[in-house]
């Protein structure tokens, strides 16, 4: 009986671990994300402010 305890402790503090693991990875994803979307969002502000997003300015 003892034997299947600390088997099944084993267990739970592995898959502990790996839950823990998971998650601070799918953190780090959703920085990075994150990150990408403000990058994007700068880039589409800059060019709806500068006017070179606007095709009709150079159709002639």
């Amino acid at each position: 009986m003892i034997y299947f305890l600390i088997a099944l402790s084993l267990l739970t503090f592995l898959g502990f671990c790996g839950a823990s693991n998971r998650i601070k990875r799918a953190e780090e994803s959703l920085e990075k994300a994150e990150e990408h979307i403000e990058i994007i969002r700068v880039a589409l502000e800059r060019r709806l402010t500068d006017g070179t997003g606007d095709r009709s300015a150079t159709a002639g």
